[in-house]
């Protein structure tokens, strides 16, 4: 049996594209079919948010409120002989006008403490209205405040409550929050996805404290994955409303503080244990490199110190002294230095560290990371924001193929689907990936000018935007990263 054999038909449907829906609209559809059981699977701005089945039913009707952009995908299945057969054809709703009414004087609650909630904030302020405060579950927040307007446990109110998630199964988590353990009834609950402001996230992000925004997070450490994030959007946000909103921004930028390591990791990204000859990179060139990098790019979202063992260059401080001091660091969204817990920093470094938009990431392999208690109070002592990333497994990218490289097809479909994104700078050249820029520098692949990007008084955005899109011949002998994207024990030494 085949799709032509079943009798399918979508009809009834009670909704015209071509036209805007207010959120809380309701649309009908009904399902005609013969002889066959359904599986609706129902996503909203691509998540799935249901999965609706029934069997052998002549009509099914499904009735839904209007949030977002909705996207219908059927799975039908044969009563006769059990196959399932899945429905090409789609629904969407499109157009949907996002809207909530508020009063000017309705007090608001903004819900949770986040970039979001944030932004909101100083969209409604922009237009008058009555931000009473944030609501946050977590304790360390809530005896903070932003901009002068407090932090607040969840209770019981008569305020309306926005809830400023990104994601519809959040907002319904956070409003049967209130529902059931503040008493707060639904109509008083609205998704902040859905409130209409004039001014937007350009507008809002020019009086966003950053600053107070990311100290507020600092005692928050195992929460700091995510509010990384959101503290490179909202400086990006305010770095392009004073550009004309408009820019070319790089995602993640590498530089290689040196080739030593105090760890033989046998499983390293960066074959660091195979250096025969380890070296610092030239600070001078460094910055001179990245410089020229960001004469090219209006902003990148994250500059990332790292080696082997960034601590191990003395003059790391240096580096990014001179990089704040020719304003390139005002661009960065965050800068990230990557340590294993080995090496406690000199106490000048850390009163460096603490002044910058920086974040110390110490990767903890217990016994191996034999420093990271020392570090973290010191870390503590100068107010030098950290996260712990307690990794016990690594993805591995697997070591070369160095007896049979792929041929130049097979090499350039393999470079399409690489999903790696380091992107490597290393005294004056530009590497796409850590692999690249190692196995070259040992001798382990074939030495290829075209594997890296010179980076001269002639580096440009054109040759930039060329060579990212480029195949390097030093693909030939990686093993692949979505081939082999898969578990290891982290920091198994040799």
């Amino acid at each position: 049996m085949d799709v032509q054999d079943i009798s399918f038909e979508v009809s009834d449907i009670e909704f015209d594209s071509s036209i805007d829906y207010v959120v809380g609209d309701t649309i009908h559809i009904v399902n005609r079919a013969s002889g066959v059981s359904f599986a609706w699977y129902v996503y909203l701005d691509g998540e799935l948010t249901e999965k609706i089945m029934w069997r052998k039913s002549n009509e099914f009707r499904y009735e839904f409120k209007v949030y977002g952009t909705y996207r219908f995908k059927a799975y039908i299945k044969s009563a006769a002989d059990n196959k399932k057969v899945k429905i090409t054809q789609s629904i969407a709703v499109k157009n949907v006008t996002k809207s909530y009414s508020i009063s000017h004087d309705t007090p608001v609650v903004l819900h949770p403490f986040n970039a979001m909630s944030v932004l909101l904030y100083h969209k409604l302020k922009l237009e008058g209205f009555d931000v009473v405060r944030f609501s946050d579950p977590n304790p360390l927040l809530n005896k903070e405040q932003y901009d002068n307007t407090p932090i607040t446990p969840v209770y019981h109110c008569n305020e309306l409550i926005i809830v400023c998630e990104s994601k519809i199964k959040d907002f319904r988590e956070t409003k049967e929050l209130y529902m059931s353990q503040a008493g707060v009834p639904p109509e008083m609950v609205a998704d902040g996805n859905m409130i209409s402001t004039k001014a937007d996230d350009f507008d809002a992000a020019m009086h966003v404290d950053t600053k107070q925004f990311s100290k507020l997070f600092s005692p928050y450490k195992y929460y700091y994955r995510n509010h990384n994030n959101e503290l490179i959007m909202l400086r990006r946000l305010q770095f392009l409303s004073n550009h004309g909103r408009e820019g070319n921004v790089f995602q993640n930028v590498q530089l290689t503080m040196t080739q030593r390591c105090t760890l033989k990791c046998r499983d390293c990204v960066t074959l660091t244990p195979k250096f025969n000859n380890p070296v610092d990179c030239d600070i001078n060139q460094t910055v001179a490199s990245f410089e020229k990098f960001m004469a090219t790019v209006d902003f990148v979202n994250r500059l990332v110190l790292c080696g082997g063992e960034p601590f191990l260059n003395h003059n790391l401080g240096t580096c990014l002294m001179k990089l704040e001091d020719i304003g390139l660091l005002n661009r960065v969204g965050l800068i990230q230095i990557v340590t294993n817990g080995t090496i406690v920093p000199p106490d000048e470094l850390l009163e460096q560290l603490a002044g910058l938009n920086l974040l110390v990431t110490i990767s903890n392999y217990k016994t191996l990371s034999k420093n990271i208690n020392k570090l973290v109070a010191k870390l503590n002592l100068f107010n030098v924001n950290y996260y712990i990333d307690y990794r016990p497994a690594w993805y591995s990218t697997g070591m070369p193929r160095l007896s049979e490289p792929l041929d130049v097809e097979d090499s350039k479909k393999q470079r399409l689907l690489c999903r790696s994104n380091c992107r490597i700078i290393w005294n004056d050249e530009f590497y796409f990936c850590a692999f690249l820029k190692s196995a070259e520098q040992i001798g382990m692949i074939p030495n290829d000018s075209r594997n890296s990007l010179k980076i001269d008084k002639v580096f440009n955005y054109e040759k930039l935007e060329r060579y990212m899109n480029a195949h390097y011949p030093g693909c030939a002998y990686c093993v692949g990263w979505p081939k082999t994207h898969y578990s290891l024990p982290a920091a198994v030494q040799l």
